[in-house]
């Protein structure tokens, strides 16, 4: 992928957040079944199109309409509306750009955005030439003991256990939004130092971290990051949140040379701030 193309990705990127709040629809029913009928009733969003990477892909007013719905669907999840979105444009890039190999995410939690990954395969995908699998993994005892060197946080260090959900809750949500396919999905329970290095995943188009920490976001670049293929995306959910995590990524791209720019979802307010970073592999 040319290097222009990651400009125009960064700009339109910038403009997400931006354009969906002129778009979104205004009732706020949780219903998965709803979400058809909402598509049907949802108005014409205004030019530009949601996400168009490379130019090569207009996406039809269907597509960022179904987009935008999903969303905004309170689905079981502490991430941003803006940032789950931007996790279904990044799906919608890879798949229709072809970018061979599966969806991985790393602290899967509750599920909410496993529901949005799932819900895209069964979307976008070309089944008959690839099926791309959907590999969820989590300890599902909440985070790993903070790293006392990395894990530096101006309110006060994260507990171990943190945002802990059973296994059982995760697949039961998953059951509840119709996401729970058996064929494509792929739990990994346990601590990713102990399940990513031996993890029968041959190929990733998206890998999706959202571990927190210094450790539980270096564990998962070490053992996954060299499988990633040519054009696909690492997403970092908490990049500018927590600072073991930034430091887990600053170090890993600084002793592995990735020169490929991070690009941050910035919000509108305050003050332009950011969490996510997403940069394509090169």
């Amino acid at each position: 992928m040319m290097r222009t193309d990651h400009v125009a990705v960064a700009v339109v990127s910038s403009l997400i957040t931006s354009m969906i709040f002129f778009f979104l629809v205004t009732d706020r029913s949780t219903d998965p079944s709803l979400i058809h009928a909402k598509l049907l009733q949802q108005q014409p969003a205004p030019p530009p199109p949601v996400y168009v990477p490379t130019g090569l892909y207009e996406v039809p007013q269907i597509e960022r309409s179904w987009i935008v719905t999903l969303a905004k669907i309170e689905v079981p999840t502490l991430v941003r509306m803006e940032r789950r979105a931007l996790t279904l444009e990044i799906a919608y890039y890879l798949l229709r750009k072809n970018i061979l190999g599966d969806f991985v995410e790393t602290g899967v939690f509750t599920g909410g955005t496993a529901i949005l990954l799932m819900k895209s395969l069964h979307r976008w995908d070309d089944v008959q030439t690839n099926k791309r699998q959907l590999w969820a993994c989590d300890s599902f005892e909440g985070l790993p003991a903070p790293d006392q060197k990395n894990d530096i946080q101006k309110e006060g260090p994260v507990a171990q256990g943190s945002f802990s959900a059973s296994l059982e809750t995760f697949s039961d949500n998953m059951k509840k939004y119709d996401a729970y396919d058996e064929t494509r999905l792929h739990i990994l329970k346990g601590w990713f130092s102990d399940t990513l290095p031996t993890a029968p995943i041959t190929k990733i188009s998206f890998l999706r971290l959202d571990g927190d920490l210094y450790v539980s976001t270096r564990d998962p670049l070490l053992a996954l990051y060299h499988k990633v293929s040519r054009g696909g995306i690492v997403y970092v959910d908490d990049y500018n949140s927590y600072e073991g995590c930034k430091r887990a990524v600053d170090e890993f791209r600084a002793q592995h040379n990735i020169t490929s720019p991070l690009i941050p979802q910035r919000y509108p307010e305050p003050n332009d701030w950011y969490e996510a970073v997403y940069w394509y592999v090169e």
